[in-house]
């Protein structure tokens, strides 16, 4: 139990996994629930990779950011300046999630 700043006992918080839907834009709640993305919303996220040290596996150019999921998916946010966001999603081999999970 923890004391809180009245004195009042309470149980500590219990840490809640990552969501995908958790760490993408507000945005993509609205205006993207008809990708492969979408369907991946309630998967708890692994990791985040920054796209600047390392580089999104897939085919997408503007990845910036993109997270590891625990089903072996990785989901990137692509902000491709002349056609806008997309959210691509690609499945990583064994060795892919070993090398960027550790």
């Amino acid at each position: 139990m923890i004391i809180g700043p009245a004195g009042f006992m309470r149980a500590p918080k219990q840490k809640q996994p990552r969501r995908l839907i958790n760490v993408l834009p507000s945005a993509f709640s609205f205006e993207y629930t008809d990708t492969r993305a979408w369907k991946l919303r309630d998967v708890e996220v692994i990791k985040k990779l920054d796209g600047w040290e390392s580089q999104w596996p897939g085919k997408h150019m503007f990845v910036f950011h993109w997270w590891i999921l625990a089903d072996g998916h990785a989901v990137g946010w692509n902000e491709n300046p002349s056609r806008g966001w997309s959210f691509p999603v690609i499945r990583l081999t064994e060795y892919q999630m070993a090398v960027w999970t550790a």
